[in-house]
């Protein structure tokens, strides 16, 4: 996790789900795949550095962003939640297709 994108603090992970779940309903579903450009701010949630080593779990995701927008406008979100810890799984069963992307970006 980078240090200076993402400080490697619970109460930074906490802020910034906060930050975030405003937009977390109907316009992340709506917008989530636009870029808005450089000094725009992002319509994801960058939040996965903070779930990748546990300072977030997914439950709390999904939890935040029921209890702010409920399950129907926070579908979208929830669904790319679950996705993400799929395809974790899905690797961890298959080690070597990790390996052999890792190894094919090496020669490139």
């Amino acid at each position: 996790m980078s240090v200076e994108l993402f400080p490697p603090t619970r109460a930074e992970a906490t802020a910034r789900l906060a930050a975030f779940l405003p937009h977390a309903g109907t316009s992340y579903a709506k917008l989530r795949n636009h870029d808005p450009g450089p000094d725009a701010p992002s319509h994801v949630s960058r939040l996965s550095p903070y779930v990748r080593h546990r300072v977030l779990t997914e439950a709390e995701l999904v939890r935040a962003a029921v209890d702010r927008h409920g399950e129907g406008p926070a579908e979208k979100f929830i669904q790319e939640v679950f996705w993400r810890t799929y395809w974790k799984g899905w690797l961890e069963l298959r080690p070597g297709v990790w390996d052999a992307y890792c190894a094919a970006r090496e020669a490139a």
